[in-house]
């Protein structure tokens, strides 16, 4: 196969169940200059056995081993640094990708000469009816891309990986930059962490309005963890807010910049207290909405208050 110009990213841990649909929908893309890049993160399950029977039916797709459990964000990180393409895709590999989706995004990387693409996100099942919608691209053409991204903070956004391409330059640039060692399994906000750095760079962009990234979303969500995964996943969140509250420091954010930072980690701050809602009781509970909501108040979170005050702490939201 010639080099490619896009390299498809898949931490894999423990997906056999998906992994498949995943490659499945790579395989069937309208565009073929692409390498897919299978991390291996060292599970216990069939995702890497079935991962390999594709790799013997298409020389795309390449599996990389890790010597043992990273954890997302250094599994990204391998594949970035393994990857022959310019472009980076990253893909969950519970998700998949509309079959035109690479050719769009190579498309745009190339017309606009872009260090991000921007494109829209399809989310099966549909978020809840008192749930925002998420945004997932900017919205206005300010003079840096956090304020074009960022411009409300009541506004639900997404600061994740899907619905977002990438020069390998400025992931490379931003992995080192951040520097988190590779002992430190991060795998909780570590998308944000990524994400945040990049728009602060101020990197030129562009918006691709195309649902090519197919989200399925994962039944075990915060609230059905343990009190000791809970914790552990608000010390990552903490380090995620330490990181980028350093790098925009080192990065000399203009005035304008600080102040939506400013806005960003109080949104941040909020998003916090909504993951610590269910860590204890009914006071427990109370307390947290309130706390978020006295830091960015939203109808939904008013409408989680009402419901919990009528019900009598029977319902939580």
């Amino acid at each position: 196969m010639t080099t490619p110009a896009i390299s498809v990213v898949l931490p894999t841990y423990n997906v056999e169940n998906y992994i498949a649909r995943a490659l499945d929908s790579l395989i069937k893309q309208t565009y073929t200059e692409f390498e897919v890049i299978v991390v291996d993160d060292c599970g216990h399950d069939n995702s890497i056995k079935i991962a390999e029977d594709y790799a013997l039916r298409d020389d795309r797709i390449k599996i990389i081993k890790n010597p043992k459990n990273l954890g997302t964000y250094h599994a990204r990180r391998v594949g970035v640094e393994h990857a022959e393409g310019s472009y980076i895709v990253f893909l969950d590999p519970d998700d998949e990708l509309a079959e035109n989706c690479i050719k769009y995004i190579y498309e745009f990387f190339v017309r606009d000469e872009s260090d991000v693409v921007f494109f829209d996100v399809s989310y099966n099942p549909l978020k809840k009816w008192y749930m925002k919608e998420m945004k997932v691209f900017p919205e206005r053409n300010a003079t840096s891309l956090i304020q074009s991204y960022f411009t409300s903070i009541r506004d639900n956004y997404s600061f994740g990986t899907p619905g977002k391409a990438f020069s390998r330059k400025i992931l490379l640039e931003a992995y080192s930059s951040l520097d988190i060692d590779y002992s430190f399994r991060f795998v909780f906000s570590e998308d944000t962490c990524l994400l945040v750095y990049i728009f602060m760079t101020n990197p030129k962009y562009s918006v691709l309005r195309y649902k090519g990234y197919i989200y399925y979303s994962n039944p075990t969500s915060i609230t059905m963890q343990s009190p000791i995964k809970m914790k552990e996943n608000i010390l990552q969140y903490d380090f995620m807010l330490t990181k980028i509250i350093k790098s925009s420091m080192k990065l000399k954010l203009s005035p304008s910049d600080k102040k939506t930072f400013s806005l960003l980690l109080r949104k941040f701050q909020s998003e916090k207290q909504l993951f610590l809602r269910h860590s204890g009781g009914k006071t427990d509970y109370f307390r947290h909405m309130f706390k978020a909501w006295c830091l960015v108040p939203t109808l939904s979170k008013s409408i989680r208050i009402f419901i919990f005050i009528v019900t009598l702490g029977i319902i939580r939201l």
